[in-house]
């Protein structure tokens, strides 16, 4: 004997079941995404430095440099002599107020520069060679400050920083703030869900030929 009721209800509930599938693929690919970071490069620059170029480097003082990446590995480090130094890293602190990433690299010059030199620093002062990141700072070596303590632990005022003023170059469409290296994550294609609501309307005239 046919079971005229089963059948209908077996069509009823791989209906709802298919049309549920569509409805949830569909919710599913126009949701909106979570935050995520972006994949795009952020490029090394040197933002700012204290003390800034042509202007004095106390006798027992630390020159700062801040921006992304940064290193003096590119620097040559000369006076007015040409007598040739090196600069040792005694500590690394986080990025000046108002910046989201990077860090500050604070250096003294080995052997201590005699009162009075002339001392050129000059190169790439980025680890990957971009070229927001050459930068020449000359600095006139003064008296010693009794209130400088090395190393130091807080970065200093912002009144302090000199401006580079030197640009950097993202491969993003959106760099958003240009010292943080900010990205914009593309969007999310429509192609899966122009799929799954084309699978719905095919769903929807295959029961309309059925029921005929």
């Amino acid at each position: 004997m046919f079971d005229y009721a089963g059948q209908t209800m077996a069509r009823k509930l791989s209906w709802c079941v298919y049309t549920c599938f569509c409805l949830s693929l569909v919710a599913g690919v126009f949701a909106p995404l979570p935050a995520r970071a972006s994949s795009c490069f952020a490029p090394g620059q040197l933002t700012a430095t204290i003390p800034g170029t042509n202007e004095t480097l106390a006798h027992n003082g630390a020159v700062y440099l801040t921006g992304r990446h940064v290193s003096l590995e590119q620097v040559d480090i000369t006076d007015n002599l040409g007598i040739r130094y090196e600069a040792v890293t005694i500590a690394t602190l986080g990025p000046r107020m108002g910046v989201t990433d990077g860090e500050t690299v604070v250096v003294v010059l080995e052997p201590q520069p005699d009162i009075g030199k002339e001392v050129t620093l000059t190169g790439n002062f980025c680890h990957d060679g971009d070229m927001a990141c050459d930068y020449t700072l000359v600095v006139t070596i003064g008296e010693e400050d009794p209130e400088i303590l090395l190393p130091p632990t807080d970065l200093p005022p912002e009144a302090q920083w000199r401006s580079t003023e030197l640009e950097s170059i993202s491969d993003c469409e959106d760099q958003g703030d240009p010292e943080a290296g900010g990205c914009r994550v593309a969007e999310p294609s429509g192609l899966a869900g122009g799929m799954a609501l084309g699978m719905l309307v095919l769903g929807l005239r295959w029961r309309r030929r059925r029921a005929a």
